[in-house]
C-alpha cells in the first residue's frame, strides 16, 4: 500500500466516522425538538436511531433516558441512565477535564438515586471552572452547567451569577431562565422567579414545568387564582400528570373550593397511587372538611409510602388527638420529633405530659 493511498483511506475512514457522528447528533437534535413539545414516543424513536448509528453517544442515551422518564418508562430510563454513567466513566479516564461528561453523569446518578455520587460530579464541574478560567467568551453552556451544579449544592446566589452570564451570551435558551427561576425561588425571590418562568414560557410554551413553577411561586404570593390558571395551562399540555392535579388541588384549597380540590387529589391518586404528597395534601384537606377518618387513612398511606416523612406523622398525630386518641397522637408526635419536626416537641409538652408521668410512676 503506497503512502498516498494510505492517507486517502485514513481520511475516508475519519470522514465517514465524522459523518456518522454528525448524523447521530442531528437525530438527537430532532429528538430534543420532539421532546420539547412532549411528543415522547417520536423523541425516543429519534434517540434510538442515533444510538444505532453511534452506540457510544452518551448524549443520545442521556436524552433518551430523560424522554423515557417523562414518558413514565422507569425501567427504560434507569437502564439508559446506567449506560450514561458507564460511557462517561470511560470519558473521564480519557479526558478528566470534560465537564460536560461530569454533568450528564451527575444527572444520571441523581436519577438512579446515587445522590452522593451526583453531588461529587457537580462539585467536579465547579472545581474545573474556578473564576471562569476554563470558559471561553462565547461558551454559555459551561456557565449553564456550572450554574446547575451550584443549584445542586445550594449555592443559589452563585448559580444566579452563572445563569446571568449564560443569558447574556445566549438570551434565547428557555432552560437557563427555568434554572435561574428555581434559584430565585429557593431565595424567596418569588417575583423574580415568576419573571424568569414567564420568559421561559415565551421562548418555549410547551414545557409543563415552567407553568407549574410559575404557579407555585404565585401560590407563595397567595395568588391562588393566578396559580390555578397556570396549572390549567399545564394540564392542556399534559393531561395525565398527577403533579398538575396535586397542584390544582392545593390552589383550589386556597380558593376554598374544597370539593374541587378533593376531586383533583382523587384524580392524582388514580394516575399515580404512589405519590406520597397527594395523600398528605388530601389528608390535610379532609382534616379541614372534618373527615377525620378519611384524613387518618391518607396520612397512614403517606407514611407507608414515605416512612421518614415527619410531616405525615405530625399531621396524623393531630388527627388522632382530635379523634380522642391521645396515646396514638403522642406516639406519632414522638416519631415526628425523632425525624426532626420541632413543632412536635411543643405538642408533646402541651398534651403528653400526663402520659409521660403515668409511665414514670412505679
Amino acid at each position: 500500500m503506497n503512502a498516498r493511498f494510505f492517507w486517502f483511506l485514513l481520511i475516508t475512514l475519519i470522514t465517514t466516522h465524522n459523518c456518522y457522528c454528525q448524523a447521530s447528533k442531528q437525530l438527537v437534535d430532532l429528538g430534543v425538538a420532539k421532546e420539547r413539545i412532549h411528543s415522547y414516543k417520536a423523541a425516543i424513536t429519534y434517540f434510538s436511531k442515533a444510538i444505532k448509528i453511534d452506540p457510544k453517544s452518551d448524549l443520545a442515551y442521556y436524552e433518551r433516558a430523560l424522554a423515557e422518564s417523562d414518558h413514565k418508562d422507569t425501567a427504560g430510563a434507569k437502564a439508559d441512565f446506567g449506560k450514561v454513567i458507564e460511557i462517561n466513566s470511560s470519558i473521564e479516564k480519557d479526558d478528566p477535564n470534560n465537564d460536560a461528561a461530569y454533568f450528564r453523569r451527575a444527572v444520571a446518578k441523581a436519577h438512579t438515586e446515587d445522590y452522593d455520587g451526583a453531588d461529587s460530579d457537580f462539585q467536579k464541574i465547579i472545581a474545573l471552572n474556578p473564576d471562569d478560567k476554563n470558559m471561553g467568551p462565547g461558551d454559555y453552556s459551561a456557565y449553564e452547567r456550572r450554574g446547575i451544579a451550584k443549584n445542586r449544592v445550594k449555592d443559589y446566589k452563585g448559580a444566579i451569577a452563572d445563569f446571568d452570564k449564560a443569558i447574556k451570551i445566549n438570551p434565547k435558551d428557555a432552560d437557563i431562565y427555568s434554572d435561574r427561576g428555581f434559584a430565585k425561588t429557593m431565595l424567596d425571590d418569588h417575583e423574580g422567579a415568576i419573571s424568569d418562568c414567564t420568559r421561559a414560557i415565551e421562548i418555549n410554551p410547551y414545557e409543563v414545568s415552567n407553568y407549574i413553577n410559575r404557579g407555585t411561586n404565585k401560590e407563595d404570593l397567595l395568588d391562588h387564582k393566578g396559580a390555578l390558571s397556570d396549572y390549567k395551562k399545564a394540564l392542556e399540555i399534559n393531561p395525565d400528570d398527577e403533579e398538575i392535579y396535586r397542584c390544582m388541588g392545593y390552589a383550589k384549597e386556597g380558593l376554598r373550593d374544597y370539593e374541587g380540590a378533593l376531586a383533583d387529589y382523587n384524580k392524582a391518586t388514580e394516575i399515580n397511587p404512589s405519590d406520597e404528597l397527594v395523600y398528605l395534601n388530601r389528608g390535610n384537606l379532609k382534616d379541614n372538611m372534618l373527615d377525620y377518618k378519611g384524613a387518618l387513612d391518607d396520612y397512614s398511606k403517606a407514611i407507608e409510602l414515605a416512612p421518614d416523612d415527619e410531616s405525615a406523622y405530625f399531621n396524623r398525630g393531630g388527627t388522632k388527638f382530635l379523634m380522642g386518641d391521645q396515646a396514638g397522637a403522642c406516639a406519632d408526635w414522638g416519631k415526628a420529633g425523632e425525624l426532626g419536626e420541632t413543632m412536635a416537641l411543643d405538642m408533646i409538652k402541651q398534651h403528653c405530659q400526663s402520659l409521660i408521668s403515668v409511665k414514670k410512676t412505679p
